[in-house]
């Protein structure tokens, strides 16, 4: 069994979006200086087009995939493969954010902590959830609750030992029918 999951830190989505614009200046620039100025419209589709491809591949590299044999964490230039008997817990818990930046005070994160320092020696996010206030109505939402499902499966099939807030217990239970 196979579950995807990650989280896009959001200084690297900055990084991949600003990547992403420059590149389609580039192309829009090259293309109004080999056809003329009358081709801007054309240098700014070709260009939009290039950068959002550009950003997309490089959004899905960033990508960790949980399987039966390892734990595989994908970046941009590099892999790292980890073991299972490196983990020590699965939490579901509660992230408090008092910057006023954030669109909300607070967020779920599930994550898997890891006890060797080799393996990274603290916590490796799988998902970052808005609460959960409502039966699921999008593509979106059924995604995540499909997601932390199966990241659960695994966790039982693996022993780990399986922490969750009870206030995030009760509302996906609730909610979104799932029993942690």
């Amino acid at each position: 069994m196979n579950v995807r999951a990650g989280v896009v830190p959001l200084a690297r989505t900055a990084l991949y979006a600003a990547t992403a614009v420059v590149v389609g200046l580039v192309v829009l620039v090259f293309v109004v200086a080999a056809f003329g100025v009358n081709r801007i419209v054309t240098g700014l589709i070709v260009g939009f087009v290039i950068g959002t491809a550009l950003y997309l591949t490089l959004a899905t590299l960033h990508r960790i995939t949980l399987t039966d044999e390892a734990i595989t964490v994908r970046e941009l230039l590099r892999k790292q493969v980890l073991s299972w008997d490196d983990v020590v817990g699965c939490r579901f818990e509660v992230e408090t954010h008092p910057e006023p930046h954030h669109r909300r005070d607070e967020s779920w994160l599930l994550a898997l902590y890891f006890g060797s320092v080799g393996a990274g020696g603290g916590g490796l996010a799988l998902a970052v959830l808005e609460p959960v206030t409502h039966p699921y109505t999008n593509a979106r939402e059924m995604h995540q609750r499909e997601m932390i499902e199966s990241i659960f499966a695994m966790a039982r099939r693996k022993g780990l030992d399986i922490r969750v807030s009870p206030s995030i217990a009760a509302a996906v239970q609730q909610h979104w029918k799932i029993t942690i």
